[in-house]
């Protein structure tokens, strides 16, 4: 009896720690997959916007918000939902950051293009090829347009035509205007028109165009406003509920008909959000 209870014990001990270490390894393997794909998809993003840094800093600063800030919500509020919430925005924050960072870039790209071609045409006029008149926009103009267009004769430095730098300046930026601007030029250049009176048409067309689209988000942005204060309407009276009527909200959160009342809210919250959306988005 007294051997069996000894061996039992043992094969306890051992199963639990093969569990233990096993689960350690796995998740060993996960956190390096995890920073490997997290490093390298900071890297590809900032890279794509011009931006060097230093991502193996970037992931740990992440990692220990991801865990400080849910701890800190909860020790300060004392409430789950608040640190589920904090736990989720801390998911969404890296993809949240990276796209409100490209999406103000790709703005600043679109709206400083009238300007450059202006500036391009200009040079163009005064005799000088595309190239130089390129170099001379890039050394006289800053931000994304001047990193762009200095990436496109760095290519044609190195060998790379004209074409097909152009055609890269396309792809990387993957705006409708530029692709227009690229056409443009290339029939320009192969048919033997003058590319400085293309220039300026394109810029007053896409002055124009820009002119529109303001216009348009100034027309939409009560339906916008509207929108958001629908959408954060019972979120916040909800909120406030919890904090004057805790007792009364306490089915809400703590029942299966309140977690089902919830879900439901929550599905029509996004599908009115993505209606509502859908209706002051006018693409031009």
């Amino acid at each position: 009896m007294g051997l069996y209870y000894y061996a039992s014990v043992a094969m306890m001990f051992l199963g639990i720690t093969a569990v233990i270490w096993g689960t350690m390894l796995a998740i060993s393997k996960y956190t390096v997959w995890y920073k490997n794909e997290f490093t390298e998809t900071l890297n590809q993003n900032f890279h794509t916007m011009f931006m060097f840094v230093d991502a193996d800093k970037y992931f740990y600063i992440y990692v220990v918000s991801f865990f400080l800030l849910p701890v800190l919500v909860y020790l300060s509020s004392e409430n789950v939902i608040y640190t589920v919430i904090t736990v989720i925005l801390m998911l969404m924050a890296p993809k949240s950051i990276h796209k409100f960072m490209f999406n103000r870039r790709q703005k600043e790209l679109v709206t400083s293009l009238p300007d450059t071609l202006v500036q391009i045409s200009g040079s163009l006029r005064a005799g000088a090829s595309l190239a130089i008149s390129i170099e001379a926009m890039v050394k006289e103009t800053k931000g994304p347009v001047a990193q762009e267009f200095s990436l496109v004769l760095r290519e044609m430095r190195i060998g790379v035509s004209m074409d097909d730098a152009f055609d890269n300046l396309a792809k990387r930026v993957n705006e409708e205007e530029y692709t227009l601007v690229v056409a443009a030029s290339r029939i320009a250049r192969e048919v033997g028109g003058n590319l400085s009176e293309t220039f300026e048409l394109l810029a007053n067309t896409l002055r124009k165009k820009i002119m529109m689209e303001g216009k348009i988000n100034a027309l939409t942005a009560q339906g916008k406003l509207q929108g958001w204060v629908v959408g954060l309407l019972p979120i916040g009276m909800m909120l406030i509920l919890m904090q004057m009527e805790p007792e009364a909200m306490r089915p809400l959160l703590h029942s299966v008909v309140g977690w089902g009342f919830l879900t439901i809210v929550i599905i029509m919250e996004l599908l009115g959000a993505v209606m509502i959306k859908k209706i002051v988005t006018i693409d031009i």
